[in-house]
């Protein structure tokens, strides 16, 4: 399953340094109603996931630093492969 992937590409852009926070939030909070729209999807737990984050951030409670590092493993995890089980009795 491939989540949308200007979201995708824009945070990558942010977690690279080839843009900023304030880039990052600003391209996302005209499209942010679109994302959440199903917060359940792919795309709207990685919307709010970066909502969080800014919200965090902004009260102190994060670092840039400690953002990018949940991100990038909130990224990592949302866009892994799901392993197939094998059930054997």
């Amino acid at each position: 399953m491939e989540i949308a992937s200007d979201l995708v590409q824009k945070l990558d852009d942010y977690l690279r340094g080839r843009c900023s926070l304030w880039d990052l939030e600003s391209w996302l909070a005209p499209r942010l109603r679109q994302y959440i729209a199903n917060p359940n999807s792919m795309e709207g737990r990685l919307a709010g996931a970066i909502e969080l984050c800014l919200a965090e951030m902004s009260d102190g409670i994060r670092t840039e630093r400690s953002t990018k590092k949940a991100l990038a493993s909130f990224l990592k995890e949302l866009t892994a492969q799901p392993k197939e089980v094998v059930f054997t009795p």
